[in-house]
This record gives structure tokens, C-alpha cells and sequence, in this order.
């Protein structure tokens, strides 16, 4: 896993489904890089955080475009505190059992 900051300022998506194995969200554009941080809120100034590997996006129309991908691992938040949840933990160990990514 990179996870080398590369610089650039974060961006705000609309959040569109999220599951166990990843999420997809709109942005008004596609977004250009394979592997992102998404960070999720959990409390005031708190984040979890997971690397997204992004493997699709599509114009849905109206000037949005849907990406979405899979999660593969915790991360550190750019944001701010990360919150160690119980979420990131139970997710690793099921994509560990799976291995579907």
C-alpha cells in the first residue's frame, strides 16, 4: 500500500451506498487517482479512515459522476484525529477470509 500524501487538498463527496466490502459516493467529476483515503465522521474531529481502491465511475447526468470501489485497509485520517472503531478491525479480518479483491 503507497498511501504517500500526494499534495493535493481533500475533497467532499456525496456518499452514495456503503457495505462491507466498499462504497460508492458522487462527485462533480471523476475522480484521477486509483487509491484514495476515504475518511468517514465519527464524533466531533474524529475520523475513521480506509484505503479505497476506486474501480469504476460513470456520468449519472446532471453534472454528477458516480465512483465507487473497494475497501483494503485502515488508514490514517488527513483530517484529524482517527477513532479506532470496532468497524475497521471486523472489516479487515473479513476481507482477509474472502480474499474476493
Amino acid at each position: 500500500m503507497h498511501g504517500e500524501p500526494t499534495g493535493e487538498e481533500p475533497i467532499v463527496v456525496l456518499g452514495k451506498n456503503i457495505s462491507e466490502q466498499g462504497l460508492d459516493f458522487y462527485y462533480s467529476e471523476p475522480v484521477s487517482f486509483r487509491r484514495v483515503i476515504a475518511s468517514l465522521p465519527c464524533g466531533p474531529e474524529r475520523w475513521t479512515a480506509f484505503h479505497l481502491d476506486l474501480t469504476w465511475c460513470r456520468f449519472s447526468g446532471c453534472g454528477w459522476y458516480e465512483n465507487g470501489g473497494k475497501f483494503l485497509q485502515c488508514a490514517d485520517s488527513p483530517l484529524g484525529e482517527t477513532h479506532p472503531t470496532l468497524a475497521c478491525p471486523r472489516l479487515m479480518g473479513q476481507l482477509a477470509d474472502s480474499r474476493a479483491f
